[in-house]
Protein backbone atom coordinates (compact mmCIF):
# COMPACT_ATOMS: atom_id res chain seq x y z
CA UNK A 1 0.00 0.00 0.00
CA UNK A 2 1.56 2.78 -0.87
CA UNK A 3 1.17 6.34 0.82
CA UNK A 4 0.48 9.69 0.06
CA UNK A 5 3.75 10.96 -0.12
CA UNK A 6 5.12 8.32 -2.31
CA UNK A 7 2.60 8.63 -4.62
CA UNK A 8 3.01 12.41 -4.91
CA UNK A 9 5.73 13.80 -7.56
CA UNK A 10 7.17 16.76 -4.81
CA UNK A 11 6.04 15.91 -1.20
CA UNK A 12 7.64 19.22 0.11
CA UNK A 13 5.62 21.14 -2.24
CA UNK A 14 2.36 19.30 -1.92
CA UNK A 15 1.65 19.17 1.50
CA UNK A 16 3.77 21.80 2.88
CA UNK A 17 0.29 24.00 4.31
CA UNK A 18 2.44 27.14 3.87
CA UNK A 19 2.90 26.26 0.32
CA UNK A 20 -0.37 25.63 -0.64
CA UNK A 21 -1.79 29.05 1.48
CA UNK A 22 0.63 31.06 -0.82
CA UNK A 23 -0.52 29.17 -4.07
CA UNK A 24 -4.13 29.70 -2.61
CA UNK A 25 -3.94 33.72 -2.04
CA UNK A 26 -2.50 33.65 -5.20
CA UNK A 27 -5.43 32.53 -7.13
CA UNK A 28 -7.33 35.30 -5.23
CA UNK A 29 -4.67 37.76 -6.20
CA UNK A 30 -4.94 36.41 -9.71
CA UNK A 31 -8.82 36.67 -10.20
CA UNK A 32 -8.52 40.57 -8.35
CA UNK A 33 -5.91 41.25 -11.02
CA UNK A 34 -7.91 39.69 -13.82
CA UNK A 35 -11.08 41.51 -13.40
CA UNK A 36 -8.99 44.88 -12.94
CA UNK A 37 -6.47 44.41 -16.35
CA UNK A 38 -9.84 42.71 -17.89
CA UNK A 39 -11.53 45.75 -17.08
CA UNK A 40 -8.46 48.20 -18.49
CA UNK A 41 -8.55 45.88 -21.77
CA UNK A 42 -11.89 46.11 -22.28
CA UNK A 43 -12.24 49.69 -22.32
CA UNK A 44 -9.27 50.06 -24.57
CA UNK A 45 -10.57 47.42 -27.01
CA UNK A 46 -14.27 49.65 -27.39
CA UNK A 47 -12.72 52.71 -26.83
CA UNK A 48 -14.83 53.65 -24.09
CA UNK A 49 -14.30 55.79 -20.93
CA UNK A 50 -13.41 54.30 -17.58
CA UNK A 51 -15.10 54.34 -14.70
CA UNK A 52 -12.78 56.84 -12.16
CA UNK A 53 -13.63 57.68 -8.94
CA UNK A 54 -12.57 61.83 -7.64
CA UNK A 55 -11.29 63.76 -10.90
CA UNK A 56 -13.31 61.58 -13.85
CA UNK A 57 -10.94 61.92 -15.94
CA UNK A 58 -7.68 61.31 -14.72
CA UNK A 59 -7.82 57.52 -15.60
CA UNK A 60 -8.58 58.74 -19.01
CA UNK A 61 -5.62 61.15 -19.29
CA UNK A 62 -3.28 58.29 -18.08
CA UNK A 63 -4.94 55.14 -20.34
CA UNK A 64 -4.75 57.55 -23.55
CA UNK A 65 -1.19 58.81 -22.93
CA UNK A 66 1.75 57.98 -24.88
CA UNK A 67 3.11 55.28 -22.32
CA UNK A 68 -0.25 53.90 -22.36
CA UNK A 69 1.01 51.68 -25.46
CA UNK A 70 3.85 49.30 -26.14
CA UNK A 71 5.22 49.43 -29.55
CA UNK A 72 1.82 50.38 -30.37
CA UNK A 73 -0.33 47.55 -28.05
CA UNK A 74 -1.85 49.06 -25.42
CA UNK A 75 -0.17 47.75 -22.09
CA UNK A 76 -3.08 46.33 -20.39
CA UNK A 77 -3.92 43.78 -23.07
CA UNK A 78 0.17 42.47 -22.44
CA UNK A 79 -0.69 42.77 -18.10
CA UNK A 80 -3.94 40.56 -18.79
CA UNK A 81 -1.51 38.34 -21.02
CA UNK A 82 1.20 38.43 -18.32
CA UNK A 83 -1.70 37.35 -15.78
CA UNK A 84 -3.20 34.81 -17.57
CA UNK A 85 0.34 33.23 -18.34
CA UNK A 86 0.54 33.11 -14.42
CA UNK A 87 -2.80 31.58 -14.04
CA UNK A 88 -2.09 28.82 -16.06
CA UNK A 89 1.15 28.05 -14.66
CA UNK A 90 -0.58 28.09 -11.44
CA UNK A 91 -3.21 25.67 -12.80
CA UNK A 92 -1.17 23.21 -14.67
CA UNK A 93 1.23 23.35 -11.50
CA UNK A 94 -0.50 19.88 -9.48
CA UNK A 95 -0.34 18.11 -13.10
CA UNK A 96 2.67 18.84 -14.68
CA UNK A 97 6.27 17.86 -13.64
CA UNK A 98 7.91 20.28 -15.68
CA UNK A 99 5.46 23.17 -14.39
CA UNK A 100 5.63 21.82 -10.76
CA UNK A 101 9.65 22.14 -10.95
CA UNK A 102 10.02 24.97 -12.83
CA UNK A 103 6.52 27.22 -12.66
CA UNK A 104 7.90 29.10 -9.33
CA UNK A 105 10.33 30.65 -10.91
CA UNK A 106 8.48 31.30 -14.09
CA UNK A 107 5.74 33.28 -11.99
CA UNK A 108 8.53 35.07 -10.24
CA UNK A 109 10.57 36.22 -13.14
CA UNK A 110 7.09 37.23 -14.68
CA UNK A 111 5.98 39.02 -11.49
CA UNK A 112 9.51 40.59 -11.16
CA UNK A 113 9.53 42.81 -14.75
CA UNK A 114 6.04 43.20 -14.31
CA UNK A 115 6.62 44.98 -11.17
CA UNK A 116 9.55 46.76 -12.92
CA UNK A 117 7.40 47.49 -15.69
CA UNK A 118 4.51 48.96 -13.45
CA UNK A 119 6.86 50.98 -11.10
CA UNK A 120 7.78 53.01 -14.40
CA UNK A 121 4.62 53.20 -15.81
CA UNK A 122 3.57 54.80 -11.67
CA UNK A 123 6.11 57.01 -11.27
CA UNK A 124 5.99 58.52 -15.27
CA UNK A 125 2.00 58.63 -14.08
CA UNK A 126 3.60 60.30 -11.53
CA UNK A 127 5.80 62.77 -12.51
CA UNK A 128 5.12 63.26 -16.72
CA UNK A 129 1.37 63.14 -16.77
CA UNK A 130 0.83 63.92 -13.44
CA UNK A 131 -2.26 62.17 -12.93
CA UNK A 132 -3.16 58.78 -11.28
CA UNK A 133 -5.55 55.96 -12.39
CA UNK A 134 -7.49 53.90 -9.57
CA UNK A 135 -7.22 50.82 -12.23
CA UNK A 136 -3.45 50.81 -12.49
CA UNK A 137 -2.64 51.46 -8.97
CA UNK A 138 -4.97 48.40 -8.38
CA UNK A 139 -2.97 46.61 -10.94
CA UNK A 140 -0.16 47.79 -9.71
CA UNK A 141 -0.81 46.90 -6.19
CA UNK A 142 -1.84 43.53 -7.26
CA UNK A 143 1.49 42.93 -9.00
CA UNK A 144 3.34 43.88 -5.87
CA UNK A 145 1.23 41.31 -3.70
CA UNK A 146 1.77 38.31 -6.50
CA UNK A 147 5.70 39.08 -6.38
CA UNK A 148 6.13 39.14 -2.53
CA UNK A 149 3.74 35.81 -2.95
CA UNK A 150 5.45 34.46 -5.47
CA UNK A 151 9.05 35.19 -3.72
CA UNK A 152 8.20 33.23 -0.78
CA UNK A 153 6.91 30.34 -2.84
CA UNK A 154 10.49 30.50 -4.33
CA UNK A 155 11.89 30.76 -1.12
CA UNK A 156 10.05 27.97 0.59
CA UNK A 157 10.77 25.72 -2.35
CA UNK A 158 14.26 26.05 -2.11
CA UNK A 159 15.31 26.65 1.08
CA UNK A 160 12.61 24.47 3.47
CA UNK A 161 12.59 20.71 3.18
Amino acid sequence: MSTLAQTSPNPQLSFDPRHARLRRFSFIVLVVALITTGYLSYTQLTQSSLVCLGDGNSCDVVTNSAWSKFHGIPVSYLAFIAWLMMGTVLLLEPRIKVVRDYGITFIFGVALFCFIYHCYLTFVSLTIIRATCQWCLTAHACMTIMLILASRRLYLSMFTS
